[in-house]
């Protein structure tokens, strides 16, 4: 549903999501063993993104890449398979309401101006995690890091959001991700491909739809690198 602003009031109704079990995660173990980044979510049971993440990159030699995207939080945010997922992900991407319900904090204190202060908080609970994303919609996203091996944090970051008029925010936080993936896969810096995915949301907003806006925006992205004097299409995701 989408408010006369743009903004969205997600209902979930979880339909063929519901029915996909940790069993059939496993019929996909090759596809899984093998890839270099696998992203999960909270619409599908978390016993089958608990077994994507296990089974994930291991026939690589330096793994997989993690990425959970925390979102919907179930109704028990202490639930032990979310905190499980929580901790066994490396890059931990949530909006500010689902980062408040993992925290426990009231959720106007996110909406108010600290989402630097959750997306910090946020890494300090999940010692495994290397980067927290932290989605804030028309104000960007902030950004925490951590060398796992040294454990240095990095100063949290804040991403300016593309400054449109929103049509229908409806799927933004889809296309951000989906970018995000790509760009990393690419071999961008999170910073960088943190970036990018907000670009690529930015754009998508503008254009009614859900996947029809991501066709949209990606057209557009691939207009202005071609006026920039880049590749086009090529320097945008396949």
């Amino acid at each position: 549903m989408v408010d006369p602003h743009g903004a969205n009031a997600i209902v979930v109704a979880p339909g063929a999501n519901a029915m996909i079990s940790a069993s059939d995660v496993q019929n996909a173990a090759p596809l899984l063993q093998d890839a270099s980044i696998v992203m999960c979510q909270l619409e599908a049971s978390m016993d089958a993104s608990l077994a994507a993440f296990t089974l994930a990159g291991k026939n690589r030699p330096d793994g997989a890449l993690k990425i959970l995207n925390a979102a919907p939080i179930p109704t028990d945010p202490h639930d032990e398979r979310l905190q499980e997922l929580c901790h066994a992900c490396d890059v931990l991407c949530v909006n500010e309401i689902e980062a408040a319900q993992l925290l426990g904090w009231e959720s106007f204190r996110v909406l108010s101006g600290m989402g630097r202060e959750a997306a910090s908080a946020l890494l300090g609970i999940f010692p495994r995690t290397s980067s927290v994303v932290l989605t804030l919609g028309e104000r960007g996203v902030c950004l925490i890091e951590r060398d796992i091996l040294s454990g240095q944090v990095s100063e949290t970051v804040t991403l300016a959001a593309v400054s449109c008029e929103a049509k229908d925010t409806v799927g933004a936080g889809d296309s951000f991700l989906g970018a995000l993936a790509v760009a990393l896969f690419r071999g961008e810096t999170m910073r960088d491909a943190a970036s990018f995915a907000t670009q690529i949301a930015g754009l998508s907003v503008q254009f009614p739809g859900t996947q029809a806006s991501y066709y949209a925006a990606l057209d557009v992205f691939s207009a202005r690198a071609s006026t920039q004097g880049t590749q086009g299409r090529d320097s945008a995701p396949p």
